[in-house]
C-alpha cells in the first residue's frame, strides 16, 4: 500500500510543469573560418573576416519555457572581431576591427525527460536561431594602401543570418543556474570596404541565468 502511494505521488510530481521566464548574461570567445582569399570580378583578394584572429562576445538573453522539452528565447548579442593577420605578405586590412550586433529569436529543444545526470541538475539542449544583425567595420587603411581616418573608412550594414548550438544548463538552485554553449553562426555580408559575402564563426560561451516562476500547473 505504501509503495502504491509513493508511486502515485512520484507520478503526480512529474505531471507538474513550472512555466518560467529565465534572464541571463553570458560571455564568449571563438574564431571565424573560411578561405584566406575571396574572389571578386575574377581577382583574388585577402578576406577580411576569415583572417581575424580574435573573437569576443557579450550576450543578454531571455528564455520562456513552453513545455518540459521546448523553450523559446530572444538574445541580444555583441560579437567583436580584431587582430587581422594574413598568411602572406598582404597588409590590406591591418588594424581593422568589426562588430556584429544582433537580435536572435531562438527555439531550444531539451533531451527526452529534460533532465539527466546527478540529482537531476543537468539539462542538455539543442538550439536553432535566426539572426538579425547590424554589422560595422572600421579600417585603418583602405585597399591599395591609401591611409585614411577611421571615420572615413567605417562601413555599416543590416543583414540576416542563422545558426545552431549545443548547450548544457546546470541548476545551482531552484532559481539560479549556469549555462555552457558551443555554436556555429553564419552571417551574410555586403560592403564597399571588403569583398567578403559571408562569415562563418564558432563560439563557446558561458553565462549565468535567473529563473522566475510564472505559473505552475499539471501537464
Amino acid at each position: 500500500m505504501v509503495g502504491v502511494l509513493y508511486s502515485s505521488c512520484t507520478y503526480s510530481q512529474k505531471l507538474v510543469l513550472d512555466n518560467h521566464l529565465a534572464v541571463g548574461l553570458s560571455g564568449g570567445w571563438g574564431s571565424s573560418s573560411g578561405a584566406a582569399n575571396t574572389a571578386s570580378s575574377g581577382y583574388f583578394t585577402p578576406a577580411l573576416f576569415a583572417n581575424y584572429d580574435k573573437l569576443l562576445s557579450a550576450s543578454l538573453f531571455v528564455n520562456y519555457r513552453l513545455s518540459p522539452f521546448l523553450t523559446v528565447g530572444l538574445t541580444g548579442d555583441n560579437v567583436h572581431f580584431s587582430d587581422w593577420s594574413y598568411p602572406g605578405d598582404a597588409q590590406t586590412y591591418e588594424g581593422a576591427n568589426s562588430t556584429i550586433k544582433s537580435l536572435r529569436p531562438s527555439l531550444r529543444v531539451f533531451l527526452p525527460y529534460r533532465r539527466i545526470g546527478l540529482r537531476n541538475r543537468f539539462k542538455p539542449f539543442l538550439e536553432v536561431f535566426q539572426v538579425n544583425s547590424s554589422i560595422s567595420t572600421s579600417l585603418a587603411y583602405l585597399p591599395f594602401g591609401e591611409k585614411e581616418s577611421f571615420e572615413e573608412t567605417t562601413s555599416k550594414a543590416f543583414n540576416f543570418g542563422y545558426g545552431a548550438r549545443l548547450g548544457l544548463e546546470l541548476a545551482l538552485t531552484n532559481r539560479l543556474g549556469f549555462q555552457l554553449t558551443y555554436g556555429v553562426t553564419k552571417h551574410r555580408l555586403k560592403s564597399k570596404l571588403y569583398d567578403d559575402t559571408s562569415v562563418i564563426f564558432t563560439k563557446t560561451a558561458m553565462g549565468m541565468f535567473y529563473r522566475g516562476l510564472l505559473t505552475k500547473k499539471l501537464f
